[in-house]
């Protein structure tokens, strides 16, 4: 894209603030995406205040029902960063209109290039979305913020987008092998909705099911930022599912090397 190219002295951070500066652009669209991002969880509310209420209960599984607002609004909140899928489009994009070719003979690293760039997005997404959001679900439900829980709460947001990205540039790689990678992409995307706590909180799963789910990368998308800076998640439970994280962005590291060292052969074989 073009402002990989006009930045090419600059280095990744000069990408990430162009961009974030040219996103300023689509304010009209932002305003409509913001407007989006708080009615759409008001349906999930809705379901859940009626099961709670036919379940004649205020608790299911620990998760209290006066948590249910203030919790949907902030998975909404941090959609708008994480999964960031916008890579595996850019690298389809690169891939099949052969600019991916000019890209790899340029003085930086592909990869890194894509990370920052759509860094830039989700920085303008968090900074102008998922801020105005949790100052809102603040506003409305009001709830105690502790110091140290609304410090890792932007950490574990970009843990996420790191995690994620890797995950969606290995699918991106695959652009050098079919025509279309966005049936992959949307099909993870509900995997991520599904079992990172997006439509359901991870806590209303059986026991068994959310011990696993708390292992694997899923809960560290939606679940876990959320239940920190809620307070819904204990410190044990925030300090194992961090250390989860940074285990799984290693092993998604390593293996997007392997990945992109295979599929960067095809594309060079095939001439970009």
């Amino acid at each position: 894209m073009q402002r990989r190219d006009d930045l090419l002295g600059n280095g990744y951070l000069a990408v990430l603030r162009t961009t974030f500066i040219s996103d300023f652009g689509y304010r009209i669209e932002t305003l409509a995406r913001l407007a989006r991002r708080l009615i759409a969880p008001i349906a999930s509310v809705i379901l859940w205040t009626i099961i709670y209420a036919a379940s004649n209960t205020t608790t299911i599984n620990g998760f209290p029902r006066a948590d249910i607002f203030i919790y949907f609004f902030l998975v909404s909140a941090i959609g708008s960063v994480i999964p960031n899928a916008n890579i595996s489009n850019s690298m389809q994009y690169d891939i099949q209109s052969g600019n991916v070719a000019t890209y790899l003979i340029k003085p930086f690293i592909y990869p890194l290039a894509l990370i920052a760039e759509t860094g830039g997005d989700a920085l303008y997404e968090f900074t102008f979305i998922t801020l105005p959001i949790f100052f809102v679900a603040c506003a409305t439900v009001g709830f105690n913020l502790v110091l140290l829980r609304v410090a890792l709460f932007p950490i574990e947001i970009l843990l996420g987008f790191l995690m994620t990205s890797l995950i969606y540039f290995m699918i991106g790689c695959l652009a050098a092998y079919v025509i279309n990678i966005s049936g992959i992409s949307n099909t993870l995307l509900w995997v991520f909705n599904v079992l990172g706590g997006r439509l359901i909180p991870l806590t209303l799963f059986p026991a068994g099911i959310a011990s696993v789910l708390t292992i694997l990368p899923f809960a560290s998308i939606y679940y876990l930022p959320v239940a920190t800076i809620s307070g819904l998640a204990s410190w044990s439970y925030i300090t194992n599912g961090i250390l989860y994280m940074l285990g799984w962005i290693a092993v998604f590291f390593l293996a997007s090397l392997l990945v992109w060292r295979v599929s960067k052969k095809k594309i060079l074989a095939a001439g970009g």
